[in-house]
């Protein structure tokens, strides 16, 4: 009830927003010229030129150019990361398989119009390169007059945080704790009280671990490490969605192969099959999936995201106006083409009765080109800082997760279940029948 008293308040100050500064707009605002010695006061009541604060750019509507809407979208990724909040509920919501979609679709719908709508109307209402970086939102009526509007946009800017801050730390002690039952992190941290039933322990790690993080960093690092956070797991999610459409349902057993090595290497990058492998790729005979049409289709998938990615790091990274680059942009560009159309020749799970995203695979995979165009425009610091971030997850994983996972079935006594030889044996047994 709380949390739908602010979320409430939230949306009533947004639209307060863009009604009470479309009476302030100017579409000359949208198209202003601008040159090195321009002097303006901006919001701060600083005398600057464009020389001076960088903030000018070329002038017009889209004065920092195509890269400049990429890098800002990048950064306003963080606006769209509290619909999470409903995955996390799945286990207490009814028919959620068409429920959670639904109310996905919905929650980014308004998001976009609420986000949009304020920046078409606050950049109406001042230049652009009027605002100060530091300053809030609350001081453009300020600078336009609207004096009696900064309290109450004042008002609800703090109504957000609270609402920001219960969205943060309401699902990340659901994650943690469904992490520790099934073995993946500490076992304190499935703890729940005993009259609420609430992760104790999770609640106070994640909170005190997010406080830390508050006075380490600024806003902007924080902003870009949520950033690269949820762009890359956007971009999983792309590639889980294809790996799940193509994904087989029938528990049939691949006929063993040949014991040559090009065989078995064979088998282990397409999976078995007696049918040609050109014809699998451009003229498959199967209707439904199957073990060697899913692992194609994987093999696909991750080879995809691969090409995706180094196109991402060409067009944000290398010198466009080089010949070499082109050459190299066009043939990854043609590749990805070529992959995509045969993983759409490909059969597909048509089991799946409830919500589906259309057009597979050219919207996931659209998606995922997108999320990691995105994630590979951020600064090197943000990397820098995610790669340690990610470290210290994968030292974990490998000391303490792998060893008590509920899928290690060899006990925690075993250092590293990869070794074990009965997993080695196991794991000959799959190749060798091409069962992934």
């Amino acid at each position: 009830m709380t949390n739908k008293i602010f979320t409430a308040g939230n949306v009533v100050c947004i639209l307060f927003v863009i009604l009470a500064g479309s009476s302030k707009g100017n579409l000359e605002n949208w198209s202003k010229k601008v040159y090195p010695n321009m002097s303006y006061i901006d919001i701060g009541g600083r005398n600057l030129t464009c020389r001076e604060s960088n903030l000018c750019g070329n002038g017009g509507f889209v004065p920092f150019g195509f890269n400049g809407i990429i890098k800002g979208a990048a950064k306003c990724f963080y606006a769209y990361i509290g619909f999470d909040v409903i995955a996390t509920t799945g286990e207490e919501v009814i028919n959620p398989k068409q429920t959670i979609p639904i109310s996905i679709l919905l929650t980014l719908l308004t998001v976009s119009i609420c986000y949009i709508g304020v920046s078409i109307v606050v950049s109406l209402m001042v230049p652009y390169y009027i605002f100060d970086m530091s300053a809030p939102l609350s001081e453009v009526f300020n600078y336009v007059g609207l004096e009696w509007v900064y309290y109450v946009v004042t008002t609800g800017a703090i109504i957000s945080l609270a609402t920001g801050l219960y969205a943060s730390m309401f699902p990340m002690p659901r994650v943690v704790y469904s992490m520790s039952t099934d073995g993946l992190l500490f076992k304190f941290l499935s703890f729940l009280t005993p009259k609420l039933n609430t992760p104790l322990w999770a609640s106070l790690l994640t909170g005190l671990l997010a406080g830390i993080l508050v006075l380490l960093f600024d806003l902007n690092q924080l902003i870009d490490m949520m950033s690269i956070g949820t762009l890359i797991a956007y971009s999983l999610v792309s590639a889980c969605c294809l790996s799940l459409r193509y994904n087989s349902n029938s528990n049939e057993r691949s006929t063993k192969s040949s014991n040559n090595f090009i065989s078995k290497f064979k088998a282990f990058l397409f999976g078995y099959s007696s049918e040609p492998l050109y014809r699998r790729l451009f003229l498959p005979s199967e209707t439904k999936p199957s073990r060697a049409t899913s692992h194609l289709a994987n093999t696909l998938i991750f080879t995809i995201m691969i090409i995706i990615l180094i196109i991402g790091i060409i067009l944000n990274h290398a010198d466009l106006q080089m010949a070499a680059p082109i050459t190299f942009l066009i043939i990854f560009l043609l590749v990805l083409l070529v992959l995509s159309f045969i993983l759409w020749r490909q059969p597909q799970d048509n089991t799946i009765t409830t919500f589906k995203v259309p057009l597979v695979p050219f919207i996931p995979i659209l998606s995922a080109f997108v999320n990691v165009y995105l994630v590979t425009s951020l600064t090197t610091a943000t990397w820098i800082r995610f790669l340690v971030w990610f470290g210290i997850g994968i030292v974990i994983y490998f000391t303490y997760s792998i060893r008590y996972s509920k899928e290690n079935n060899f006990g925690s006594h075993i250092l590293c279940p990869c070794f074990h030889e009965p997993y080695i044996e196991d794991t000959e047994q799959i190749i060798d029948e091409s069962i992934f």
